[in-house]
């Protein structure tokens, strides 16, 4: 149970610090994205509903792009497409294994 925790918890820990670091070197970007927030709050009367943070479309993007530049989990699965032996050794991977 604590390992599932820790996995979905540090994703978002790390979105989030990368993010705000992002925001913090680019602060043209900071104050575009500052703004939205400020026009949706003053159109839902200062309330955060999920439909004002559907409606923030930089913050969308600010948010995509810090995990483009900063994956929080790198996995690149490979499935062999053929029998393969491993040079100098009597290993096999065979084909479909997913590697």
């Amino acid at each position: 149970c604590v390992l599932f925790f820790i996995a979905g918890y540090q994703p978002t820990t790390l979105l989030l610090g990368y993010t705000t670091y992002n925001l913090a070197l680019h602060q043209d970007i900071q104050e575009k994205l500052f703004e939205e927030i400020k026009e949706q709050l003053r159109e839902t009367n200062g309330k955060v509903t999920y439909e004002a943070i559907q409606n923030m479309k930089y913050l969308d993007n600010v948010i995509s792009d810090s995990l483009r530049l900063h994956p929080p989990v790198v996995r690149l699965d490979r499935i062999s497409v053929v029998d393969y032996k491993l040079k100098g050794t009597a290993i096999t991977i065979p084909k479909g294994t997913t590697v």
